[in-house]
């Protein structure tokens, strides 16, 4: 038997007739392995190749390509038939990930200093505002925090994350920060505008540093309740006590019924709205009669209180 006879026979056993399906491949892949196997570059591979090692994964959330050169090289170690259609073929290859985010290493940081005694009002902040890392997929802890150093002088902070790094382990990333001290203020649960009544549901709390609130911020809830925003508020936004408003309930010519109570009597009449009134805020109001403007405090829809000041007006 020839050399080249002896070469047939393997490829014949090995890939089938030479009518078998050429290995197609792949150009994006994402793997939850330590490894990237032939079958993460390659499809319709012959059987029982596809779960062959040809590379190490790259770190989570991370990606690893393969250009042309590279697929060719693993292609002839495995005896396959694919062969590069450009030098622009490439597999992307990325290892999949739990992401953690800045919130979820700003919590377990302020609890693990809360653990060491640090004092309820205080906040994290990560001198890297834009902070995610990527954790192994599968069982255990994303992250564990290992070798908390707090300055109580200056509250700052530095701290090593020990990232769960699959089979490789962990890997250590060293995170700073600051350690603030917060005041809470209501902030509104969802976007609104003028015209919708603020109610109890619609307000939260949010810790702000302390000493960076507008002294104009509304700090007590019950000034918010039945108000209503002067224009569009945002969620979660510090609102100053110009930016809320008693809802309108007249508006401007409008007709209204004035009112004026002494002990001995009660006189009514009608007139009409100059401008727009807010429960409990003073107004113009045109007697419609007599065409004389007089003011008055308005109660409710269409009702405005005047006083005796205004006696001579109301009753011509």
């Amino acid at each position: 038997m020839t050399f080249i006879t002896s070469i047939l026979i393997f490829a014949t056993i090995v890939f089938g007739a030479s009518g078998a399906e050429a290995q197609v491949l792949r150009p994006r892949a994402m793997v939850d392995a330590d490894v990237i196997r032939l079958g993460d570059l390659f499809a319709s591979l012959p059987a029982g190749v596809a779960d062959r090692a040809v590379a190490a994964a790259p770190t989570p959330g991370r990606t690893t390509v393969f250009d042309a050169a590279a697929l060719t090289s693993i292609a002839r170690e495995n005896l396959l038939t694919w062969t590069p259609q450009s030098r622009f073929d490439r597999t992307v290859v990325q290892r999949s990930s739990r992401v953690i985010t800045t919130e979820e290493i700003e919590s377990r940081i302020l609890a693990a200093l809360k653990a060491e005694g640090l004092e309820d009002g205080m906040r994290i902040d990560l001198l890297n505002r834009r902070l995610t890392l990527n954790a192994a997929t599968g069982a255990g802890e994303t992250f564990e925090i290992q070798n908390l150093q707090h300055n109580r002088r200056d509250n700052s902070f530095v701290v090593t994350l020990a990232v769960n790094a699959g089979a490789e382990g962990t890997a250590p990333i060293e995170v700073r920060g600051n350690v603030i001290r917060t005041t809470r203020v209501p902030v509104l649960t969802r976007a609104m505008r003028h015209g919708q009544i603020i109610a109890d549901d619609d307000i939260t709390w949010k810790d702000v540093r302390e000493g960076g609130v507008d002294p104009a911020a509304v700090l007590d809830p019950e000034s918010l309740i039945g108000k209503t925003p002067r224009t569009n508020a945002r969620a979660g936004e510090v609102l100053r006590r110009a930016e809320v408003m008693a809802p309108i309930v007249i508006t401007k010519g409008e007709i209204v019924t004035m009112i004026l109570t002494t002990p001995q009597m009660t006189l009514t009449a009608q007139g009409r709205a100059t401008e727009n009134g807010a429960g409990g805020q003073s107004i113009k109001i045109e007697n419609t009669r007599s065409r004389t403007t007089i003011e008055g405090v308005v109660t409710g829809p269409n009702r405005v209180v005047v006083h005796l000041p205004s006696l001579a007006a109301l009753a011509r």
